[in-house]
Formats: C-alpha cells, structure tokens, sequence
C-alpha cells in the first residue's frame, strides 16, 4: 500500500482535503512525496521517493491532472526497471502499487529540503539551457535532477539515482 505524502498546494489541486499523519515504511518503495512546480507557466508534479530521492517530473497536461499522478507513479517505475534491466522485481511493484493508496501530511523536512534545491535545480536548468519558447525536455531535467549530489546523513554523499538503483537491488535479497 503506497502512501503519498502531499504538499498543501499539491493536495489543493487534487481536491484532497484531509491529510493522515504518515505510517511507518512497510515496504521499500511505498513512501513518495508529491509537489507542484510551475516550468514555463504549466504545472508539473515532482515526485521524490523518500529514501533514496529519486525524483519523477509529471506534467499535468500529459497526464489529465493532477489526480492522476500517483496512479502514474507505477507505471514510470515499471518503465525505468525495464530500461535498467531489473524486471524480477516486477511483481512486487504491481503488488504494491495495486492496493489502496493513502494520502499523508509531508513531515520530513529533510527531503521537503531536497525538493527545494531540486526546484533550484529547475530554474537555474531552465535559464542556463533552454530559450524561453523552446519545449523543454523533462525526462533529461529529471535524469540531471537525479545525478545531483544529496546528503544521505550516515551513508554521506550520493547521487538519488545510484541510491535507488542500490535500493532496488536490496528488493531481491
């Protein structure tokens, strides 16, 4: 059973009103913070996994809205294990993802902290490569956002990506 720890203005615009304190993780990969951002004027989901940081850019228009996000988050973690050749961790993943997801308050403030200088990340990105009109290529900001150094207290320093690919490789032991 998923939990998704949403932000107020994320909860707002899926008309989410009452927010449950979080449970402890049972699994892995069920714990994933959800934030709104604005790129280029349109509304974009940033999903960040709790542990690792790993970090999903969804826009609404791609999807319908913002209600659909969570529903999408399985889907992108189904692709990215196939492109990295970890599919014998499959069935956990749709076991997972089809149970009840719950909606909680987002009380960690260490990655509240990380999605913000990942929303840094996206401004400076924004300004520094791309011009104004042109579309810009989430799924290659998101590669970058995830190549960033994070501070993972006793473990030190590490890229999100390089974390969650160790996490997932602790799903098969």
């Amino acid at each position: 059973m998923p939990q998704f720890r949403l932000t107020q203005k994320y909860a707002k615009d899926c008309r989410v009103e009452k927010l449950v304190e979080p449970n402890p993780m049972t699994h892995l990969l069920d714990d994933w913070f959800i934030d709104v951002i604005r790129i280029q004027r349109k509304k974009v989901a940033m999903v960040v996994h709790a542990k690792s940081l790993f970090t999903f850019l969804l826009p609404y228009a791609e999807i319908g809205c913002a209600v659909n996000v969570p529903a999408c988050i399985g889907v992108l973690l189904q692709e990215f294990m196939q492109k990295n050749d970890l599919m014998d961790r499959h069935e956990q993943l749709i076991k997972l993802f089809r149970g009840p997801m719950v909606f909680c308050k987002t009380n960690d403030r260490r990655v509240l902290g990380h999605m913000n200088d990942f929303k840094r990340y996206v401004e400076f990105f924004i300004e520094a490569n791309e011009s104004p009109t042109s579309p810009l290529n989430l799924k290659q900001l998101a590669k970058e956002i995830n190549k960033i150094p994070a501070n993972f207290g006793a473990a030190g320093y590490g890229a999100p990506l390089k974390n969650f690919l160790r996490i997932l490789g602790d799903l098969s032991e």
